[in-house]
Order: structure tokens, then C-alpha cells, then sequence
């Protein structure tokens, strides 16, 4: 047997270009040159590229009916708007600010038991419905109430993901209130229900959306299509087909887990925060360790794509911080069995981010939402906490 048969049958075995050239002798271009040019090797190229071909073809016919369904189905503009002039451009007045509030980890159908926690918490989709209500109070008097000045240029509202419970876990998928599909649609009516609460207050509302890991359809997570299969995303999309014509609202839903858009000038990266690269908690300081190794992590990666933020904005770990540039939001569901029992997590209070933007200072106030807890409803505010413009 010449060498170069030999050289065919040891690739054929397995073996490396660089084994085949150390055992015959011979430079790894000749070694390549034997192999590749023989017709097994043209045969194996060719039902490589028919079968390229075949995934190709599927992915474009995919992508046709992704573009048909938000286009016919959905009625959502097939490539995404820019963010508004409004909340880009830079105020000429150095103390103007424009409110930004974050929704995220409503966790819609959750059922958390009062008596689980400690009394600590009580969570169904009556004290969701309730909680989402009084967060919009809350919001119109910290903008309007609370502040001497509020001439605002409109309202930036980011969801954040993780908006219902999901069936990721056998657990939620045998406890949850009602099944994934009716609760899209009960909470669909809610949002629309507290934006149109708003709306009369805010010139302009501006709501770019990202989508969490609870509202994925799979158990395990998928990065192909990954918008395609979450809930989030399609409550995203009903919210801009019933709202999206409206005057006053526009919307920016991505099919990235990335939403980048500006406030005042100053770039934000908006991202539900389980898709950061960085895991689990760290000691004595929890969740702050995994936050902020995230933060540098997407922070240089997108630098390195050209696309630089000043502010990381995020839900996911129902931990509400303020820390530099991080925009670490709570939860509106609140202290739960999970947080309890496996990760002996702090009890936090069911709250929201309502941040203040100025340029050049950033984040220039802080209005933590807090909602309540163990069922503390907007039914049973104080007197005269409720806003005073409210219909």
C-alpha cells in the first residue's frame, strides 16, 4: 500500500492531518492534498453541502413565518423603531429629568402561601392584579406629588421579563393559579388597564421590553429562536398590537435578550439579568457578586460590538439595588417558598425601580415602589395616599 492510500485509510480511522503526516513522513499540506482530493472525501463534501442546503432553506422558511406572524398575525412592525426623539435628545435645562420605571418579576399566576413564608408574603393573581394597581398610584405621586417640578418629556417604562409564572418547574406547572395561556391573557388586560391609568398624565410613554426565563415554553432553556418560544415576548407584541397605534405609546421589542435605547443622551442596556454569563450567589453578599460580574461582562462584550451602555438595567434576582450603574430591580410577587427554603434568601419587600434621569448626572432620583406585603393591598392604602390626578 502506497502512502497514499495509506494516508486515506488512517483519516478514515480518525486521524488527525498532523498523526498522518508524523507517521508517513510526508509535510500535512501533502497528507490534506490525499485526502481531500480522493472521491470519498468529494462524496462526504457533497451530502455535507445538500444537507447545509436543507437547514438553510429551513431556517429561511422560519424566519417567513416568524416575519408573517408578527407582521399578519400580531400586527407588529417587522423591524423595530428607533427609540423617540424625546427620550434621546439632551435637555437644555441641566436640572431636567425623565422618569424611568422598571415591571418586572410580576410572576402572574404564582401562588405563594402566607403560611409557607412565615406570614412574610401572600401571592395569588387577585394580590397581583391589586399590586400592579398600586404600583401605578404609587408611580403618579412620586412623579407628580413628591416633586416641585414635573414637566416631564414622557415616561420611559422598561419590562423587564419574567411577567407570569410559567410552567418551568413541575412545581408551578401543578400550582399555578391558571394555566400559561389564560394567564398571558389575564395579565395582558391588567397591563393595558394600569398603561392607560398613566397615560394621561405623560405626554409620551416609551416602553422597551426584554423577555425572562420564566415565560420560556421549554423546560430547558434554548438560544435558537429563543424569543419565539416565551410568553413574555408574545405579551410584548399583543401589548404593541392593542396600545402600538395609540398616540402616546411606542414600544421597542427586540428578539435579542438585549435592549439597548437612550434617556437623556445616556445609553441603557436593558436585560431580564439570566442571560449575563455570570451565576449563583456569593456568600454573605448574595446576589450583588453575580450582578455586578454580569454587568462587566456584558459591558465588554458590547463594547466589543460597537454598542457601549452607561447603565445595566435588569429584574431576575428580586433584589432591588441602586449601585453605580447598575439598575437592579425587585419583584412585584414578592418573598416566596424558593427564596425561603432553598436559597434562604433575605425577605424583600414586593418593590419597583422609579429612577430619575438627568444628563450629564445619571441616575439624579430614586423612588423605590414598595407594594406591600402578605396581602397589604391598594384596598387598604391610608387615606389620602392615593393620587390626588387619578381618575
Amino acid at each position: 500500500m502506497d502512502n497514499h492510500d495509506r494516508a486515506k485509510e488512517l483519516r478514515a480511522q480518525g486521524r488527525t492531518f498532523r498523526e498522518i503526516s508524523e507517521e508517513l513522513r510526508v509535510p500535512r499540506e501533502t497528507v490534506r492534498d490525499w485526502v481531500q482530493k480522493s472521491p470519498l472525501a468529494k462524496e462526504d463534501q457533497s451530502r455535507t453541502i445538500h444537507s447545509l442546503r436543507r437547514q438553510l432553506k429551513r431556517a429561511e422558511d422560519a424566519a417567513v413565518m416568524t416575519r408573517r406572524v408578527r407582521a399578519e398575525i400580531l400586527r407588529v412592525a417587522e423591524t423595530d423603531p428607533a427609540p423617540p426623539a424625546w427620550s434621546t435628545n439632551i435637555s437644555a435645562d441641566r436640572h431636567a429629568v425623565t422618569p424611568f420605571a422598571i415591571l418586572s418579576d410580576v410572576h402572574y399566576s404564582e401562588v405563594t402561601r402566607a403560611d409557607a413564608v412565615n406570614g412574610y408574603n401572600s401571592y395569588n393573581a387577585r394580590i397581583a392584579k391589586e399590586r400592579l394597581h398600586l404600583w401605578a398610584e404609587k408611580l403618579l405621586i412620586e412623579c407628580f406629588d413628591a416633586r416641585v417640578h414635573h414637566d416631564y418629556p414622557g415616561l420611559v417604562l422598561a419590562l423587564g421579563g419574567d411577567m407570569i409564572s410559567g410552567d418551568i418547574h413541575e412545581e408551578l406547572a401543578e400550582t399555578n393559579e391558571v394555566p400559561t395561556m389564560v394567564a398571558v391573557l389575564d395579565l395582558l388586560g391588567i397591563l393595558i388597564g394600569v398603561l392607560e391609568k398613566l397615560q394621561p398624565h405623560f405626554k409620551q410613554i416609551f416602553i422597551p421590553c426584554t423577555f425572562g426565563n420564566h415565560g420560556r415554553n421549554t423546560r430547558r432553556v434554548r438560544f435558537k429562536r429563543r424569543a419565539y418560544n416565551n410568553f413574555d415576548w408574545l405579551l410584548s407584541c399583543l401589548l404593541v398590537k392593542h396600545l402600538g397605534n395609540r398616540e402616546g405609546f411606542q414600544f421597542l421589542v427586540p428578539e435579542s435578550t438585549d435592549t439597548y435605547f437612550t434617556v437623556q443622551g445616556r445609553a441603557f442596556l436593558l436585560n431580564h439579568g439570566d442571560s449575563t454569563g455570570a451565576r449563583g450567589g456569593d456568600g454573605f453578599i448574595g446576589p450583588l457578586g453575580p450582578i455586578k460580574r454580569g454587568e462587566g461582562k456584558v459591558k465588554k462584550a458590547s463594547a466589543q460590538m460597537q454598542m457601549p451602555f452607561q447603565h445595566f438595567v435588569h429584574g431576575h434576582w428580586h433584589s432591588q439595588y441602586v449601585l453605580g450603574s447598575v439598575l437592579s430591580n425587585g419583584s412585584v410577587c414578592g418573598y416566596n417558598e424558593y427564596a425561603k427554603d432553598d436559597l434562604r434568601a433575605e425577605p424583600e419587600l414586593p418593590q419597583q425601580i422609579l429612577v430619575f434621569i438627568n444628563n450629564p448626572y445619571g441616575v439624579a432620583g430614586y423612588a423605590p415602589l414598595v407594594l406591600g406585603s402578605n396581602g397589604r393591598q391598594a384596598a387598604n392604602m391610608p387615606p389620602g395616599l392615593r393620587h390626588k390626578r387619578a381618575a
